[in-house]
């Protein structure tokens, strides 16, 4: 059907923005959001090389999650949220970290505030589109989780409307079954897996840890953050490309927390630029749930809540008012790992002393 010249001139433009930020990016298509089918036991199946349908990824079937045949999609209800300002800010950092060469962001916010949609699942494709043979990959706690993300990417690569943005048409290869390991026509690969279970294979041109946390058990547990940790070393930083970005989200857990080990002792919540321990300097986008600070990077007042067009007071008060919730509340909502009034000591308890005072004074 022949369309106006006014109408071609709006779709060039269109395209045009969507090629060049994120933000116009996300609303140019449709974000799939919760899938309305699930694959069943018999398209539970990879034809990846070199492994083996019955176990692709070395670990248990439980919570391994495979993409079905090409005919038979998997259908999604697009994510039906109005973007807010956090989801404009956060897209914005994206797109700063993946333009940069050797960007770093880190970007914490509550559970449910749509930060693996912006993050892992738009911002993989919009980098997998912009420019050609670019190699992505995205771990997360496990191997189930990440596949999720990746089969949300896959959904908008085959979406008509992302290969018509690109003057390459990107399109899914014909022989891509995987869901841990595809590539696009254009040359650009997503590759998924769990941290824990070992992420091998190409290096990366961005690499998007996303959630490496997965309860209260693994936070707390000295073993698995220290485990956590160095595969952050040993297993992300070593597919780095000399250009490789970097994007961490998740919500805060514990005090040394993967972001917690990576962040300066005395980091208090702030936004911006930070020079961290490992030697690298990263944007850190801080969203809490109720503002606290003065320099809150929405420009909150203190007292006021994350989102209100979306959340209520009421969701908020099922932690912030319960007070045998008080570290979740501070952990996962305001990212504050250490609760300000501590959970069974408040700080105010705690006195400086002079250690000259008398011998055998206690």
């Amino acid at each position: 059907m022949p369309i106006s010249q006014q109408e071609a001139a709006a779709e060039y433009l269109r395209r045009k923005k969507a090629r060049a930020g994120l933000v116009d990016f996300s609303q140019s298509l449709e974000i799939p959001g919760i899938p309305t089918t699930e694959p069943t036991d018999e398209e539970d199946i990879t034809t990846r090389k070199g492994r083996t349908a019955e176990n692709p990824d070395g670990i248990p079937n439980s919570g391994r999650l495979k993409d079905r045949f090409e005919g038979s999609q998997i259908i999604y209800n697009p994510v039906e949220t109005r973007v807010a300002l956090l989801h404009i800010l956060m897209m914005q950092a994206i797109q700063r970290c993946i333009e940069t060469k050797r960007g770093r962001l880190m970007l914490f916010a509550p559970p449910g505030c749509a930060k693996s949609t912006y993050a892992s699942v738009l911002g993989s494709s919009w980098a997998m589109g912009r420019k050609p043979n670019t190699q992505v990959i995205l771990g997360s706690y496990g191997s189930a989780i990440a596949a999720k993300q990746s089969r949300r990417v896959r959904a908008i690569a085959r979406d008509p409307r992302y290969t018509a943005l690109w003057n390459e048409k990107p399109k899914l290869l014909d022989d891509q079954r995987a869901i841990d390991d595809w590539s696009l026509t254009n040359g650009s690969s997503l590759m998924t897996g769990g941290l824990l279970s070992g992420i091998t294979g190409n290096r990366a041109d961005l690499f998007i840890i996303d959630d490496p946390v997965a309860n209260r058990e693994q936070a707390d547990s000295p073993t698995i953050r220290e485990k956590t940790y160095n595969e952050y070393i040993d297993t992300v930083m070593t597919r780095a490309k000399p250009w490789m970005s970097c994007i961490l989200v998740q919500t805060r857990w514990h005090e040394e927390d993967l972001a917690g080990s990576i962040l300066p002792t005395d980091y208090n919540g702030e936004s911006g630029l930070i020079h961290c321990r490992d030697g690298q300097v990263w944007e850190v986008l801080c969203f809490a749930a109720e503002a606290e600070r003065d320099d809150d990077i929405l420009g909150r007042k203190k007292g006021e809540f994350l989102w209100p067009e979306w959340f209520t007071p009421e969701h908020w008060s099922t932690w912030r008012d319960n007070p045998r919730a008080a570290r979740t509340w501070a952990a996962l909502f305001q990212q504050r790992p250490a609760p300000f009034t501590g959970v069974h000591f408040n700080r105010e308890q705690f006195k400086y002393y002079n250690p000259f005072l008398p011998r055998g004074l206690q």
